[in-house]
C-alpha cells in the first residue's frame, strides 16, 4: 500500500503528457452507483439552504475555512442572478453541490488572487465563469468516481449551452490539481498562491482554465479509443444521463424571488447590509431587470 501511494505521489508530479494517459485509464464510470441520485439546479429555499450548509460543513471540517456561528457558506457573488448552484439529491437530501459564478460587475472570487490573469481574458472579450463551492457528504466522497463526474457534466453543459460561457476558471487546492489537469483537461494560468482572507485557512491554490470552444475536441483527442467506462469524451458529450435534469429552454435559468433574496442575503446573512451602496443597487437592478422585483428594498 505504501508503495502504491508513493508511486501515485510521483505520478501526480509528472507532466500531463506522461501522467495523463495513465490516470485516464483509471477512470471508472458506473451508472449503477448513481441511478437513484438526481442532478439538478437548486431552485428552492430548502435545496439552496442544504447546499450552502453542506459547503460550510465540509469546508470547516477540512480546515478550508475557519468555523463561525453562521452555518451557511455563501458570498455576495451568490446574489448575481446568473450564479447557479448545482446539486445531487438522494431522497430529498443534498449530498453534493457545486456552484458556477458567471462574471459580472461584482467580479469573481478568483479575482482576489489572480485578477491580472483573469483580466487578460476579460480584455479579450471572453465571457468567463468561475467554478467553486464544490462539496460532498462524507459517505459519498470515496470509491465513486461517477458522482463527481456527473456533477461536472451538468455544470459543463449548463455553462456551455445555457450561459454561452467561453472559459471556465477554478482556483484548485494544490493536492487536487492532478484531477483537473489530467482528467478534466484544465490548463494552469498562474502561479501557486495562498488566500489571505480572515475566514479562510492558509492552503496553496493553483488557477486553472478550460476554454469551452475547444474542450470537445480536446476531450475527443485525449480519450480517443478508450472504452466507455474510461471515456469522459463519450460521457460528457454523447451519453444520455437520465438522472440529470436541466430546463428545456437553453437560456439562463432564473430562480429568485423577493422572499428568497431577503431570506439568504438579509435574514440568514448580512451580506447585503455589509455591501457598499453602489453594489447593493447594482445587484437589485439586475434582479429588477429580469423579474421586475420592484417591491424589494435593501
Amino acid at each position: 500500500m505504501k508503495t502504491k501511494k508513493k508511486l501515485f505521489s510521483i505520478l501526480k508530479k509528472m507532466p500531463v503528457s506522461i501522467a495523463g494517459p495513465l490516470f485516464r485509464k483509471r477512470v471508472l464510470l458506473n451508472d449503477d452507483s448513481t441511478k437513484d441520485i438526481e442532478f439538478k439546479i437548486a431552485d428552492t429555499k430548502d435545496e439552496l439552504e442544504q447546499a450552502y450548509k453542506l459547503v460550510y460543513k465540509v469546508y470547516a471540517k477540512e480546515n478550508i475555512i475557519k468555523s463561525t456561528q453562521e452555518s451557511l457558506r455563501l458570498k455576495l457573488v451568490n446574489a448575481n442572478p446568473h450564479t447557479t448552484v448545482f446539486i445531487a439529491k438522494k431522497e430529498n437530501r443534498v449530498i453534493m453541490t457545486m456552484s458556477l459564478y458567471p462574471d459580472s460587475a461584482l467580479g469573481l472570487p478568483i479575482d482576489q488572487l489572480y485578477k491580472k490573469e483573469v483580466n487578460k481574458l476579460r480584455n479579450q472579450g471572453r465571457y468567463i465563469a468561475e467554478v467553486g463551492a464544490f462539496a460532498s457528504a462524507i459517505a459519498y466522497r470515496k470509491n465513486n468516481q461517477t458522482l463527481p463526474f456527473l456533477m461536472n457534466k451538468i455544470m459543463h453543459t449548463y455553462a456551455a449551452e445555457y450561459l454561452k460561457i467561453d472559459d471556465l476558471l477554478i482556483a484548485v487546492n494544490k493536492k487536487h490539481v492532478w484531477v483537473y489537469k489530467n482528467l478534466l483537461l484544465f490548463k494552469q494560468i498562474g502561479k501557486e498562491k495562498y488566500y489571505a482572507d480572515k475566514d479562510i485557512c492558509q492552503y496553496p491554490l493553483i488557477p486553472l482554465r478550460l476554454a469551452l470552444e475547444t474542450s470537445r475536441d480536446r476531450y475527443r483527442k485525449a480519450y480517443k479509443n478508450y472504452p466507455s467506462h474510461n471515456n469522459l469524451f463519450h460521457f460528457f458529450f454523447h451519453k444520455n444521463n437520465t438522472n440529470i435534469s436541466l430546463p428545456n429552454e437553453r437560456r439562463p435559468y432564473y430562480i429568485w424571488s423577493k422572499e428568497l433574496l431577503s431570506y439568504f442575503f438579509e435574514e440568514k446573512t448580512n451580506l447585503l447590509q455589509q455591501a457598499p451602496q453602489l453594489i447593493k443597487e447594482h445587484i437589485l437592478s439586475l434582479h429588477l431587470q429580469i423579474n421586475e422585483l420592484k417591491s424589494f428594498s435593501a
